[in-house]
This record gives C-alpha cells, sequence and structure tokens, in this order.
C-alpha cells in the first residue's frame, strides 16, 4: 500500500512554481540581450499534470517578434514538478530591460 508520503501533491505549490519560473525569467532574460528590444510580455500558460507546459499565449508589446517568440518558447521548454491535480493555468508577466 502507497503510503500519503509517496503520493504527489494535487497542485503546484507556490514557492515550486516561483523556483521554476525563475530559471524561466533568466532564459527569458537572455531573449531580451539576444534581440535588444525592451518591452512587456504576458504569458498565459497551462500546466499539465505531468509537469510539462501546454497552451501558451504570449500578450504585451513582444507579440508577433522574434523576441515574443523566443520567451515562448522559454515558457514551453520550462520543466515542472508532477502533480496529480488538474491542469494549471498561470498568468505571468516579464519585463524585459
Amino acid at each position: 500500500m502507497e503510503t500519503r508520503d509517496n503520493k504527489l501533491p494535487r497542485q503546484l505549490s507556490p514557492a515550486d512554481i516561483a523556483a521554476t519560473m525563475q530559471e524561466v525569467r533568466k532564459a527569458a532574460y537572455a531573449c531580451f540581450t539576444s534581440y535588444g528590444v525592451a518591452g512587456d510580455a504576458l504569458v498565459r500558460f497551462t500546466i499539465a499534470k505531468s509537469g510539462k507546459v501546454q497552451k501558451v499565449t504570449l500578450g504585451g508589446s513582444f507579440l508577433g517578434t522574434p523576441t515574443g517568440d523566443c520567451v515562448v518558447k522559454t515558457v514551453v521548454g520550462a520543466e515542472f514538478d508532477e502533480f496529480d491535480g488538474p491542469d494549471m493555468n498561470l498568468s505571468y508577466p516579464f519585463q524585459l530591460r
């Protein structure tokens, strides 16, 4: 019989999300340094229970730009921990300057 300690969490904690997004922020900043265009982006995305990111949409001044495409690829490549609850929908702002 599986004990409670071995079960996946129902949802990711804010700390779990923040830890992964800290790495994503660093990669998104690399997008800014690559293209040299400052601006704001709001990324909306879904984290599946597998921890994989899906359904990414971008809003803000980078929409339709190489910098925006780079930021989206960065978010899509993020890897969160697995959990056993429903998919999680998040919005995350990036200020690249």
